[in-house]
């Protein structure tokens, strides 16, 4: 039987992603978007509740109905994120702002 794991835990895949990405990058380069991964997982009950979440290794052989798929997008902490937050917020501050508008009219 070979020596390669079937699955990796969500969070050491997480880590590698990232390191592999900031070494990739450099000191002279940054991010200005997200990574946003699709990645298949395996939902496994642990003793005592909860959920460990395990993706599911390239070329793994695993049943169709155990893998789930799962997306998220992870980003950098600093002056990128905090201007995508700032945005963010603003855009939702000014569509609120619209639709009172547009209610006190509609009255």
């Amino acid at each position: 039987m070979s020596e390669d794991k079937v699955e990796t835990s969500l969070a050491d895949f997480i880590k590698k992603t990232k390191e592999s990405t900031v070494e990739g990058l450099g000191a002279d380069w940054e991010l200005s978007e997200p990574i946003k991964l699709e990645l298949s997982a395996v939902v496994k009950g642990k003793v005592g509740g909860g959920l460990d979440i395990q993706i599911v290794n390239f070329g793994a052989k695993v049943e169709a109905e155990q893998v789930q798929k799962v997306n998220l997008s992870i980003s950098p902490k600093g002056e990128v994120a905090e201007a995508q937050k700032a945005a963010k917020i603003a855009t939702a501050e000014a569509e609120k702002q619209a639709a009172e508008h547009m209610k006190k009219r509609l009255r």
